[in-house]
Formats: structure tokens, sequence, C-alpha cells
């Protein structure tokens, strides 16, 4: 894939995910209509749970292209794994249970540490994109 293109993609990617931000904000003021005899306390979560997701949304769909579709067309699959288990599993759901169950923070700092989770990941597999090794894997 010509890098143009690849960068055409990303652009496109990120645009839609602030676009889907945009919708899932927007979207969340609606909740009390869409589910109005559910409790204030439940209502109050899930509004912060959509609006800490729409702010990471550009993040995950990057990951979703690079992690899915641009590194592992070069080969790259050793690092994406990599980066799917630090973000993961040494940072995110580590972070989730000491937030949520251990200091009881709240459910919020669970969304916060699944959000952090996946920005980790995003600056993961961006650096690894703009690495000239990868670009050796995909010219060999």
């Amino acid at each position: 894939m010509r890098s143009w293109s690849v960068r055409l993609v990303l652009r496109a990617g990120v645009i839609a995910g602030l676009g889907f931000s945009v919708a899932l904000i927007s979207g969340s003021f609606l909740l009390p209509v869409i589910y109005p005899r559910v409790g204030q306390d439940v209502l109050h979560l899930a509004f912060w749970g959509v609006v800490i997701t729409a702010f990471v949304q550009p993040a995950k769909v990057l990951n979703s292209i690079l992690g899915t579709g641009i590194l592992p067309s070069g080969g790259d699959t050793k690092f994406i794994l990599l980066a799917h288990v630090v973000s993961s599993y040494a940072l995110g759901l580590p972070l989730a249970g000491l937030a949520g169950i251990a200091l009881k923070v709240g459910a919020w700092s669970v969304f916060c540490a699944r959000g952090l989770e996946e920005l980790i990941k995003a600056m993961m597999l961006l650096r690894r994109y703009r690495s000239a090794s990868w670009h050796r894997k995909l010219e060999t």
C-alpha cells in the first residue's frame, strides 16, 4: 500500500471517529428520553460512560485501522499483540481493578482506565507505524 493512500485511510478514519464522538455525545443527552423508567443514578453513570467512550472513539478507530489492517498487511503481527498485551493486561485491567474494586473510586474510574488503555494502544501502534522498522518489513 502506498504511503499517501495509508495516510488517506488514517485521516478518513480519524475524521469518522470524531464524527462518531459527536454523535455519541449528542445521543448521551437523549438517555433519559430513551430510558424513562431508569433511575437517575444509572442514567448519570451511563451518561459519563458514553461521554468517556466518545472522547476515546478516535483512538479506537485508529487502533482498528492500524491494528487490524495496515500493520498486519506488512506482516507486523507480533508488535500488535505486544501493544494489546501491554495496554490491556499490563495497564488497563490492573488500573480498572485497582480504581474500581480496591480503591472503590467509582465506575467512572473503570471507564477512564479503559479509555487510557485505548489511548496507550493508539500511541504504541502509531509510533510503530511511523518507525522505519515497520516500513522495512513491508518492503521485503
